[in-house]
């Protein structure tokens, strides 16, 4: 975990380890001044320290609304909610990506 100077601005690089048990760095740059590259290495040693996941930004959109929608909503609302908010979750997957 440091703070360093890369040419005329500062950066940050967290090393922890992930769920998995493999190590993983995080790294921010493009701070002014050494103070603003100390918040933000503090804002994610509080994050990893708090229990989140750093890794989880790989994760596409569509998996976690799938995810979200399971766990928060599904069998909370009437069936012709889950039908609406569910149809365009399946019509962006059978999407491709061009």
């Amino acid at each position: 975990m440091a703070v360093f100077k890369r040419g005329k601005l500062w950066c940050y690089r967290v090393n922890f380890k992930n769920a998995d048990g493999a190590y993983v760095r995080k790294n921010g740059s493009g701070f002014r001044t050494k103070k603003e590259a100390q918040l933000a290495e503090g804002e994610v040693k509080q994050s990893l320290n708090k229990g989140f996941n750093l890794s989880a930004g790989d994760e596409l959109f569509t998996d976690f609304f799938q995810e979200w929608f399971d766990l928060y909503r599904k069998g909370k609302r009437a069936l012709k909610m889950i039908k609406t908010s569910s149809q365009p979750l399946l019509s962006l997957k059978s999407t491709s990506l061009e």
